[in-house]
């Protein structure tokens, strides 16, 4: 007669497990020790993965960084040159030469009348001997003339 193993009988609170002695294993594909150990590597894969993910990511931010600072020193730049057309194309000298040429501007060789106003309180600044000789000497004139010196 045939006993299988499924058939002996075992004594009470002893497992299938005990029983199998030192030569026995496990009927399933994966010992939990291995899927621990493949879900352990696979989630140090990932974490690598991302790690590298982000330095290149940073890396790319930086170059992208330098690219905007050099395309901002270059409108810089332009924006000096056009500023330095315009002021050579809006000078004076130049705005008069064209309208005297485009609409026929004609300018005056000298710098035409100078008003100058004097108040007695200029002639009061004035020291006293300048005062009497310039009464007595020219009439006001002279007064008027000093005073119309800059300090």
């Amino acid at each position: 007669m045939m006993v299988s193993a499924h058939a002996v009988s075992r004594p009470r609170g002893v497992s299938r497990r005990r029983l199998r002695g030192p030569m026995a294993r496990s009927r399933r594909f994966l010992s939990r020790s291995v899927l621990w150990s493949l879900l352990g590597g696979f989630a140090v894969t990932i974490l690598f993965s991302q790690l590298v993910f982000l330095a290149n990511s940073v890396a790319d931010l930086r170059r992208e960084i330098d690219d905007l600072q050099k395309e901002r020193d270059c409108l810089r730049a332009a924006v000096a040159q056009k500023t330095a057309e315009w002021q050579q194309v809006s000078a004076r000298d130049v705005v008069v030469s064209r309208a005297e040429k485009e609409l026929g501007l004609i300018t005056p060789d000298g710098p035409g009348t100078v008003i100058v106003m004097s108040t007695r309180a200029k002639e009061r600044s004035v020291p006293a001997i300048w005062r009497v000789l310039g009464t007595v000497g020219g009439g006001g004139e002279k007064i008027q003339a000093v005073s119309a010196q800059p300090r």
